[in-house]
């Protein structure tokens, strides 16, 4: 990872109180018997394909994209001290695309630190980033790229569109994240710093066919995950300074402090968790709390106007890997902190209080750093248990149950998952300076 921690599209989500979901019931990652994940031996080389990227210093993360049939696979490498863009494409079976760049490899020169940045646009790509050389234009841009992995130059200028950031903003302003909306039209965000101001904003526009359309918004001091919803985009900034939003508050001897209020001692909750008169137990604390307490404690507030989430202030501060919006307008969102995991909001960003305990899940203190679903409802996680240790691969139910937990086969690290129609499992990830890409099958 770069050293400026903006240039890592993560978000961090503030809370006050509340604490880790439980574990739920789960195989063991190194049983032998059983149902388990293996590599498909049709695809590539006994079901793997390793690129090597020999002038790499390190590789951070690899995601997969669908395009026109074939695969392309973003991965964001470290080389001569910047991070930058390497894109692959390769057949449905494995094979590299010849047609693309050279030996199915394309380095245009972009920053990237992994696929966040980059969509399929038709058998093209586009990609919200900023050129290293200034080419084909200066400054944040969206570009295109034609099949082949070369600049489109009938897209705007020699092949890239200028996004101005927002007005009172320095010359550092980049783009790092791309989402497609249901309408079609797309959403970049960035980052930029402030002129005269310690801190600079994440900030993000939309664009119709490629271009700009309306003012550049404002969303937060970090670049942003993007997540599509059903009228709009879910923008989660990824601003450390939301952490002190809600300090503990100083109560006197006759009152105790719940969600950033001074209340009464509560009441322990009913065996069957119900409380009386109008207040609802905590299924954290096992407390009683006054509806107001409450509904603090479970606020998000959502102003997909303006593009910006705030937070959820029952998860415990955290910082989320991954976003993930599912079919029904739901959304799982992967959290960084002592007890690493998964969380599920509806669609209105509550807490789905049906999944797993509370809303969450651990998967054994693994940084999850991979999400995807199939449309029968059945979810995948991968995350790892050390800095450089290797992956383990989740199965996991609509209700956030462990089905199954294996170490990934190739024994690198995970970083990207697509779950194909016939029910097989494109993996995507590195080990050492290797892209690394899988087709796996359950095995009963």
């Amino acid at each position: 990872m770069a050293n400026q921690s903006w240039l890592a599209a993560w978000l961090v989500v503030c809370a006050c109180g509340g604490s880790d979901p439980a574990q739920p019931d789960a195989p063991s990652p190194d049983a032998t018997s059983g149902p388990t994940w293996a590599r498909d031996p049709s695809f590539a080389t006994d079901g793997a394909l390793a690129i090597a990227i020999p002038d790499a210093d390190r590789l951070n993360a690899v995601s997969i994209l669908v395009r026109d049939g074939t695969l392309v696979l973003a991965a964001g490498i470290e080389h001569s001290g910047r991070q930058e863009l390497e894109l692959c494409s390769i057949s449905p079976d494995g094979v590299r695309d010849p047609g693309f760049g050279s030996d199915g490899c394309v380095r245009p020169g972009l920053y990237g630190i992994g696929g966040d940045n980059v969509a399929v646009d038709g058998t093209g790509l586009l990609i919200a980033s900023i050129a290293f050389s200034g080419q084909p234009v200066f400054g944040p841009a969206v570009y295109r790229l034609r099949a082949d992995g070369q600049f489109d130059t009938a897209f705007g200028f020699g092949g890239a569109v200028f996004v101005q950031p927002p007005s009172g903003t320095g010359s550092d302003a980049v783009l790092g994240a791309i989402a497609t909306l249901p309408d079609g039209s797309r959403v970049v965000g960035g980052y930029a710093s402030i002129v005269g101001a310690p801190r600079g904003t994440g900030w993000a526009q939309r664009l119709v066919d490629g271009m700009p359309s309306g003012a550049p918004v404002e969303i937060g001091r970090e670049l942003p995950l993007l997540v599509p919803s059903a009228t709009g985009i879910d923008a989660i900034a990824t601003e450390q300074a939301q952490v002190n939003e809600c300090p503990p508050v100083a109560c006197d001897a006759t009152q105790v402090s719940r969600y950033a209020a001074c209340i009464a001692p509560p009441v322990a909750c009913a065996a069957d968790l119900t409380c009386p008169g109008s207040d609802t137990c905590d299924p954290q604390t096992l407390d009683c709390l006054p509806p107001d307490v409450w509904a603090f404690g479970t606020r998000v507030i959502a102003l997909e106007t303006s593009l910006a989430i705030q937070d959820d202030r029952r998860i415990a501060p955290v910082t989320a890997t991954q976003a993930l919006r599912l079919a029904d307008g739901s959304m799982l969102v992967a959290q960084q902190d002592a007890e690493h995991g998964v969380w599920k909001l509806n669609a209105d960003h509550t807490r789905d209080l049906a999944f797993g305990i509370v809303g969450g899940v651990t998967l054994r203190n693994a940084t999850v750093s991979a999400l995807a679903a199939r449309s029968d409802g059945t979810l995948f996680a991968a995350g790892h248990l050390a800095f450089d240790g290797p992956s383990q691969l989740f199965e996991l139910a609509s209700t956030g149950a462990i089905t199954l937990a294996v170490a990934d086969p190739g024994g690198g690290r995970i970083t990207g998952l697509v779950p194909t129609p016939d029910g097989r499992l494109l993996v995507a990830g590195y080990l050492g300076n290797s892209i690394v890409v899988q087709r796996l099958i359950r095995v009963p």
